[in-house]
């Protein structure tokens, strides 16, 4: 039922299939005889499999009018194809994508998948000739910071529509003596490589390896963080 109740318009195919394993449980439960012996159970399975039926049936109409509408409206299916670079470059790992596509006139489709290589693919999905899309990635490792943007899009000849998203960034200088007391006056979870890049330590170029304990004493530290937003990029 939970499968069912998440599938929301326009995601009538997946209603459909969701109601589907409904009435096989619903219709296998009512021939068995340990339900078929209780007379409350069997009469609740009857009702339950007629409103399933009828459902169905309403599903499948709606289905049919959302179809002829969308072609009406120009609505066409096209693969997905959304690439993640973080803010030093490199593809983003450990994250999920949550995309929202919004057009005029319909519902607003929501897709969320795993990362996997800084790309997420969406086949055959339905979109308006035009609209927007709010993409934002959540990490799935330790706890980090978010990124998300907004962007208009418009639908060309091409089967494929790419989004490119990159993370923007911004330098900070912050005295502090040690690499961990950086990382506290950044974010109480911020991690050095995946939330912050030491660029400068006391004025000199840091090199990676080298130590990050300025002693007992505070330096200016020049640091690259992301600023949350991402850069997007439509083809």
């Amino acid at each position: 039922m939970s499968s069912y109740w998440d599938c929301k318009p326009p995601a009538y195919e997946g209603r459909l299939i969701a109601l589907e394993k409904l009435k096989t449980g619903a219709a296998k439960l009512s021939k068995d005889a340990k339900y078929k012996a209780v007379a409350e159970v069997a009469e609740f399975l009857g009702y339950l499999l007629k409103d399933i039926e009828a459902e169905l049936k309403v599903t499948k109409r709606d289905k049919i009018k959302h179809e002829a509408n969308e072609k009406k409206l120009g609505a066409r299916e096209v693969d997905l194809q959304f690439v993640f670079v973080d803010f030093l470059g490199s593809p983003m790992l450990s994250q999920k994508a949550f995309i929202e596509i919004k057009a005029p006139g319909r519902d607003t489709i929501t897709l969320s998948k795993p990362v996997k290589g800084g790309v997420v693919s969406f086949k055959g999905i339905e979109i308006m000739p035009v609209g927007t899309l709010r993409i934002m990635t959540v990490s799935t490792g330790k706890a980090s910071h978010i990124s998300s943007g907004v962007t208009t899009y418009k639908l060309g000849t091409a089967k494929t529509l790419t989004v490119r998203s990159e993370e923007d960034s911004k330098i900070r200088k912050i005295s502090a003596g040690s690499s961990a007391q950086v990382a506290k006056k950044i974010g109480s979870k911020a991690t050095a490589g995946a939330d912050f890049k030491i660029l400068k330590v006391g004025g000199e170029v840091f090199v990676e390896g080298q130590t990050t304990t300025a002693g007992n004493k505070s330096v200016s530290w020049e640091v690259r963080v992301p600023t949350g937003a991402f850069k997007l990029t439509v083809k």
